[in-house]
């Protein structure tokens, strides 16, 4: 008979605890106004998580983590500025570009620690500056969408964590770290 592995089954322990349970309820409804003829607002609900699922395996049962790191949620609200040309335009592409800069990222902070904090703010606030940088450059390339704008409020969530992102574009955006200064940020 073979001799056992003596490795077998520590891979279970070595394994973070998966952090805690949180419930989220999530809506988004937007509506034209009473002004403007059309809807210049865009907003976009994700889930997002690292998963892993056994498709086929012989290790013994519990030898692996099962979603070790929760889903993260997030909450984008655009607002397509009414007073400039384009706002849907913008609000649109504020979305759509966050989106592409996040999916394009080679590895994604799923659990926030000390040293993974500043990395992901960093981001967080890169892909604002580049989300901003698009819509200044889309007014630049069509001269009906000169002046347009939109701001974004992003909430993200992992685990007990809470961060708030805001873009005003074409204002330079900011990051808020904390509920407080969000609330008082935004009036």
């Amino acid at each position: 008979m073979p001799p056992q592995d003596s490795h077998v089954g520590e891979s279970a322990s070595r394994n973070p605890p998966r952090p805690p349970e949180i419930r989220i309820d999530l809506a988004g409804l937007t509506h034209r106004g009473r002004v403007r003829p059309n809807n210049e607002d865009h907003f976009l609900v994700i889930r997002a998580g690292r998963y892993l699922e056994e498709v086929a395996t012989n290790l013994p049962p519990g030898s692996l983590a099962q979603d070790t790191i929760g889903p993260g949620m997030a909450i984008a609200v655009a607002d397509g500025m009414g007073a400039h040309a384009g706002g849907e335009v913008a609000s649109l592409l504020a979305i759509t570009t966050q989106m592409e800069l996040l999916l394009a990222l080679p590895d994604w902070i799923l659990r926030l620690d000390e040293s993974t904090r500043p990395v992901a703010e960093r981001r967080a606030l890169d892909r604002f500056h580049a989300t901003h940088a698009a819509i200044v450059g889309r007014a630049a390339e069509d001269p009906r969408l000169y002046g347009m704008g939109t701001t974004m409020t992003v909430a993200m969530s992992l685990g007990l964590d809470l961060r708030i992102v805001y873009l005003e574009a074409p204002v330079a955006p900011s990051v808020i770290t904390d509920l407080a200064s969000a609330l008082q940020h935004l009036g």
